[in-house]
């Protein structure tokens, strides 16, 4: 899958109507990103870090 430099691709959704959601894990943090439009990353605060350690989990709990 490609990434941009230096991210690695952790997890990709991709809907017919809705667009794609992709995360991205860079060192040790995540991005969040929206149809190439960038929402948040775990750098920029906790509320941010919690939500990316959800997706985390539910990503591990459904073996994908």
């Amino acid at each position: 899958m490609w990434a941009p430099a230096g991210k690695q691709v952790v997890e990709r959704y991709q809907d017919p109507r809705l667009g794609e959601m992709v995360l991205y894990r860079q060192g040790e943090h995540y991005e969040i990103v929206f149809n190439s439009v960038f929402l948040m990353a775990t750098y920029g605060g906790q509320s941010e870090r919690e939500m990316v350690r959800l997706t985390l989990e539910d990503i591990a709990r459904s073996g994908t």
